[in-house]
């Protein structure tokens, strides 16, 4: 890992590929504040790890007896219009595993902070509601934020499971700034409980969110995680052991771990997940860490590199990577070092420490092994990226 300067000015950490690829990839420590994908919709992605929600640890502030006397709001049964939006079309490669549904008005009027019915909490005021879309496998909520003090939190909680995910913050909730959508975690079952929080110093009268949609979700990538993983340990390693309903869960999700950022790096995706079992693999275990990966081409990197990651600042809780990978080689050469980028995902998944250059090179010094002046990599991504180009073939 050689270290190179950012444009910064500041030193990051250099990944070398392994003599396959004949090129590195450069890993920079950047401060991206948004993620140009999705720079308008802050996607909060559901509980895959204890770091993103533990209903062990994370608790609602109101207890349930408390919230009895709470908003319901069940929408009207899904209409066969509705269901019949979702399907795909073929010259698109997104295919849609639900749809928004908008509240009407008289509802998300009740969801009004005025209309809520507050708890005294000994630090501040507690209210509740819960939203039902019958038939849904899944559901998140979508909030209009134009103003939230400071101290406000907003947890969401499954009346399925009792799990609760960690609150969103005033910090969370403003990070696109006034006037955005912000998305729920993806909760599962046909409900979702929402619970506020507003501190003794905060005015309920200086919140302004509103709830005008939810997405109304027919499956969910946790869900078949647990068909995925049945059949890894009953020992089949072919790329088959991914049904084309489960390749389509890891793609578009919306609380998938591995997003494309443009048409050329989903097809690349769908390419290693439908051939390569090692690439299976690596997508299924990310899911299971509080990382989340862009993936974009970039024509305009050095010759001399076959794509870069880079580490984004953010909250511990949730981290984002973002790999560019240079757009002219080979589809099977492209898989293979979409691979080998996905195995340092992993790794960095797998350090919960890691949360900034320091504690980056930190890792890299310590399961790394030393590649020329100041570099290091890994036996475990140099295998991954062989492996995957030998599952493809020709």
């Amino acid at each position: 890992m050689p270290i190179s300067l950012s444009d910064s000015g500041r030193t990051s950490p250099d990944l070398k590929k392994g003599p396959v690829f004949r090129a590195h990839c450069l890993v920079w420590v950047c401060l991206l504040v948004a993620v140009a994908a999705d720079a308008q919709v802050l996607s909060v992605p559901g509980a895959t790890s204890s770091q993103t929600a533990a209903s062990a640890e994370v608790r609602t502030l109101l207890t349930s007896a408390e919230r009895d006397g709470g908003v319901v709001i069940v929408l009207p049964d899904v209409t066969p219009q509705e269901l019949s939006a979702i399907s795909a079309d073929p010259k698109t490669p997104r295919l849609q595993i639900g749809f928004r549904r908008e509240i009407p008005a008289a509802p998300r009027a009740a969801l009004g902070f005025r209309r809520l019915v507050w708890k005294a909490l000994p630090h501040g005021l507690a209210s509740s509601a819960v939203i039902r879309s019958l038939g849904a496998v899944a559901i998140r909520a979508a909030m209009h934020v134009s103003s939230v003090p400071e101290g406000v939190e907003i947890r969401f909680f499954s009346l399925t499971d009792g799990k609760v995910y960690e609150p969103l913050t005033a910090a969370d909730l403003r990070r696109d700034g006034s006037d955005t959508l912000v998305w729920s975690p993806v909760v599962e079952g046909d409900a979702i409980g929402i619970e506020w929080f507003v501190p003794n110093d905060a005015a309920v009268d200086g919140l302004a969110i509103t709830i005008p949609e939810i997405s109304h979700l027919l499956g969910s990538v946790m869900g078949g995680l647990g068909e995925i993983e049945k059949l890894k340990a009953s020992g089949s390693c072919a790329a088959s052991a991914l049904s084309p309903a489960q390749i389509q869960l890891l793609l578009t999700s919306p609380e998938r771990r591995v997003r494309a950022a443009d048409s050329r790096v989903a097809a690349l995706l769908a390419e290693g997940l439908r051939r390569s079992a090692t690439f299976g693999d690596l997508v299924v275990a990310l899911h299971r860490t509080n990382v989340i990966v862009y993936i974009q081409t970039a024509p305009h990197l050095p010759r001399s590199l076959d794509g870069r990651l880079m580490l984004t600042s953010g909250p511990i809780r949730q981290r984002y990577l973002r790999i560019q990978i240079r757009p002219d080689g080979s589809t099977p050469d492209l898989v293979a070092l979409i691979g080998h980028e996905l195995r340092h995902a992993i790794e960095i998944g797998e350090a919960p420490e890691v949360a900034d250059e320091r504690t980056l090179i930190a890792l890299y010094e310590r399961i790394g092994y030393p590649e020329g002046q100041h570099g290091y990599d890994t036996v475990a991504a140099r295998d991954t990226g062989r492996r995957v180009r030998m599952e493809l073939g020709v």
